[in-house]
């Protein structure tokens, strides 16, 4: 047994012991919350408005996995800097690592919530040894002997800055602003833990979101309070969430109707409810705890507060009440493509690429995004998501770009096969460039395809990037080294964006195909634009793939038609739009 080491009076000594004996029986930590630490000069509990956070405390049994996927203003961030601080002062030589996107997240984190808690605590000469390190991104917890410290890191640009740290436990918070494929090399950072725990936080966006992506997999836990009435009132929107929110209007007694029973109308305690989780059989792997502001009495018991909420569901944007509020995916138009707009733009005639009419165009150019054997890791998993795409465009006198052919390469040939497919394609079809993905293993497929006859000077290498509004979205790339080949820098979001805009406004046609359309042009369906907050503050917008689902026909396509808009400088006028101020 460890010893909690605090010098108190003997009537709460006993009462400590007590409670000692309670959390080495496996109470959780929750349980010496209020003789821990101070949140603004009052004890720290969770029984007030707090109680939802009560699963983040425990120190045995935990789930390997845990998301708590919340609203605005729900005091997840004090909850997690406390249960940071509990666990690694009651856990020898454990070590948990905080990520979030952007450095002044977890700056401010730190900063704002573990450094009061731990120089406000009645313990806190117990809590940290003067001797420790103490700093924004690193503060060492107990005595030196103790050897359990919290590490501070960000994930934005370069998730790999963060290896090397040595952790038993990462905690991810902001994730609906971390990309997917950043997380397992964040969680590798466990590798040599016995414990490799994972506690994932943050406000959802839309349901291609990554914070969405990982609810998903999670035991899924909604809020139940019963009523009077005998109800059982389910806090989600697919449950009774939107039932249970009174309109605010004063009773004859004077009190104000606010959270209420979606079947009744009465009045509600959340006090007295309940997790129930969806997926009951997830709960001890990856457990999820849904925590929206609506039911936590610090806003429904708050008139003011719960005006706030009401003139939110009235007067904004309904994707805003549902992420903010409520703590809930909601999709937000976030999609740059409809099926419908797809097929739409079917009107191209599909066509074998020996049988192009080359006279028909101005310029022709071939489309290839190298599908590099790629996998993604999911769910602890390795699913097959990238196969290599090559797709025909041909731009016509009056200036619309034509895609008569797809083709997905199936997954068995080869790179070698791989490339000399692509050059005789190119050349079978007489097209003036031959367009492809550059990074990766793209300078190898280069020089394969070269061997097999396409001349390279009239191959356009592109790298993708996410370049200044100030810049062209192809910008060419001079060698630096000797030896080192020139390329094309695409800017990927507002390249893609443009694609899309020209798909929709006939500028671009499809093939009228429907086997292209079922399989190929779906593609277009898995991707999706975000705005994030960038480092400077200004909003940056973003095109994300979905989890566990191929994008390569979208790239494909996107490099062919940037490779005739930039040798024809043929560019729509509508390239403006994207150009932020």
């Amino acid at each position: 047994m460890v010893d909690l080491g605090l010098t108190l009076t003997s009537d709460r000594q006993r009462n400590l012991a007590a409670i000692r004996h309670r959390i080495d029986a496996g109470a959780p930590l929750s349980d010496v919350l209020p003789c821990l630490f101070r949140l603004r000069g009052k004890p720290y509990s969770l029984d007030w408005s707090h109680f939802m956070f009560e699963p983040i405390f425990q120190l045995r049994n935990m789930p390997r996995r845990q998301i708590l996927l919340c609203g605005r203003q729900v005091s997840k961030s004090t909850g997690l800097a406390a249960s940071q601080i509990a666990r690694a002062w009651r856990q020898p030589n454990y070590n948990i690592l905080t990520v979030m996107p952007l450095y002044e997240q977890v700056r401010k984190f730190s900063q704002n919530y573990v450094r009061p808690f731990i120089v406000t605590s009645p313990i806190r000469s117990r809590l940290i040894s003067e001797l420790g390190t103490d700093s924004v991104l690193q503060r060492q917890i107990g005595p030196l002997e103790h050897n359990s410290s919290l590490f501070y890191s960000y994930s934005s640009g370069d998730p790999s800055r963060i290896r090397g740290i040595p952790a038993d436990e990462c905690d991810l918070d902001e994730i609906q602003d971390c990309d997917h494929s950043d997380i397992p090399i964040i969680e590798s950072c466990m590798g040599a833990s016995p414990y490799k725990i994972v506690r994932l936080a943050g406000t959802p966006k839309t349901f291609d979101n990554t914070a969405n992506l990982l609810w998903e997999d999670s035991s899924q836990a909604h809020w139940h309070i019963p009523c009077v009435c005998g109800y059982e009132n389910k806090a989600c929107v697919s449950g009774d969430m939107l039932n249970m929110i009174g309109d605010g209007s004063k009773r004859p007694d004077g009190s104000v109707r606010t959270l209420i029973c979606a079947k009744c109308g009465r009045d509600l305690n959340s006090r007295l409810g309940f997790n129930v989780h969806d997926y009951p059989e997830k709960q001890r792997v990856f457990a999820g705890y849904h925590v929206p502001q609506t039911i936590l009495p610090m806003h429904y018991e708050s008139p003011k507060d719960w005006a706030v909420i009401l003139e939110t569901m009235n007067g904004k944007a309904t994707y805003v009440f549902h992420n903010e509020v409520l703590g809930e995916s909601y999709d937000s138009d976030s999609k740059i493509l409809t099926l419908d707009q797809l097929a739409a733009a079917c009107k191209a005639v599909p066509c074998e690429p020996n049988n192009m009419h080359r006279g028909r165009y101005i310029a022709t150019a071939s489309g290839v995004d190298w599908g590099g054997r790629g996998k993604e890791k999911t769910s602890d998993t390795d699913d097959f998501i990238s196969n290599t795409v090559i797709a025909l465009a041909a731009m016509r006198p009056d200036g619309i770009i034509e895609i008569p052919w797809l083709y997905k390469v199936p997954y068995a040939i080869d790179m070698s096969h791989e490339s000399q497919m692509a050059a005789r394609i190119s050349i079978d079809a007489r097209c003036d460039y031959l367009a492809m993905d550059y990074g990766g293993q793209g300078n190898v497929q280069e020089g394969l395809v070269r061997a097999n006859g396409f001349p390279v000077e009239r191959m356009v290498p592109f790298t993708y990037a996410v370049m200044a509004p100030t810049r062209p979205i192809v910008y060419y790339s001079p060698p630096q080294d000797r030896g080192v080949r020139s390329s094309y820098t695409l800017d990927k979001p507002r390249s893609i964006l443009l694609l899309a805009e020209m798909i929709k406004r006939g500028l671009v046609l499809l093939p009228n195909d429907p086997k292209y359309l079922t399989n190929h042009l779906r593609d277009f369906l898995n991707i999706y634009e975000e705005s994030i907050d960038s480092p400077s503050g200004s909003p940056r917008r973003l095109v994300k793939r979905m989890s566990r689902r191929t994008d390569d026909t979208v790239h494909a396509i996107n490099f062919a038609v940037m490779a005739l808009l930039h040798s024809t400088q043929r560019w729509p006028s509508m390239a403006s739009v994207f150009l932020e101020s």
